[in-house]
């Protein structure tokens, strides 16, 4: 679905996600999707083309069930970039202590009086969730949050605090490089070690296709048994899902 957008159509979703009045929002909303129903004619899967369609058509009648905007300066916060990646942190983090073991003695941010009290919710979620399994959907992987720090995070000021004021250069210094800009040999050394040390995939759609299509590609075949039940299953999926098909 991604292709059908461009960067029009991307801008005027994210008016519509962070529109505070749901009227208007709604209203840029369905214009949006209304443009890219001019579009599905260009997929060229049948059963995708299908599915898109007919998810379209029912959300430009049905705006209000979908609850897309954010309704206040909470929801906004939570939907920001920093909130976002943050949660990425939580989880490189776990990730990390999974690996290698041992405990978290403090998990230190920077101080921001915009989005601090954001993060601790996000964090105390985080950590209240740890021994609940997180299913993405059926037959797909499960969160694993059990080893999230069971500590509070401490928001110090970057100025006093080392850690932070490392962050700081490493992100300036990633920051150059992806621009093209020009880097002393002993700066692109430092960063250089950091290459091929990843275990984290970016924040693209290219990076999830690569890691989706794997996981897909990697899974065993079903058995005649279970692919009649699958088959069974999505008869009836089917069948409830024409139910609700709208016209225009």
């Amino acid at each position: 679905m991604a292709s059908l957008f461009d960067p029009q159509t991307l801008k005027r979703s994210w008016d519509a996600r962070v529109e505070r009045d749901e009227r208007k929002a709604n209203e840029i909303l369905v214009e949006v999707l209304r443009t890219l129903l001019e579009r599905v004619e260009y997929i060229g899967d049948f059963r995708l083309k299908e599915i898109i369609n007919d998810a379209f058509r029912w959300a430009i009648k049905y705006p209000e069930e979908i609850h897309y905007n954010a309704y206040n300066k909470k929801d906004l916060l939570q939907i920001s970039p920093n909130l976002i990646g943050f949660q990425s942190v939580l989880h490189g983090i776990a990730s990390r202590l999974k690996r290698g073991g041992g405990k978290a003695l403090s998990v230190v941010v920077d101080q921001q009086s915009q989005f601090n009290k954001a993060q601790k919710w996000i964090a105390d979620f985080y950590h209240q969730a740890r021994e609940i399994p997180m299913e993405v959907g059926p037959g797909l992987p499960v969160m694993d949050l059990t080893h999230v720090p069971d500590i509070s995070i401490s928001c110090v000021s970057g100025s006093t605090n080392v850690g932070l004021e490392l962050v700081d250069v490493y992100l300036w210094l990633f920051k150059r490089y992806f621009e093209g800009k020009p880097l002393s040999d002993p700066l692109t050394n430092l960063i250089g070690k950091q290459f091929n040390i990843g275990y984290t995939d970016q924040v693209s759609l290219e990076a999830i296709a690569e890691r989706w299509t794997k996981f897909f590609a990697d899974l065993p075949h079903l058995s005649e048994a279970k692919e009649e039940k699958m088959k069974a299953a999505r008869a009836i999926s089917e069948a409830e899902r024409k139910k609700h098909l709208v016209g225009l």
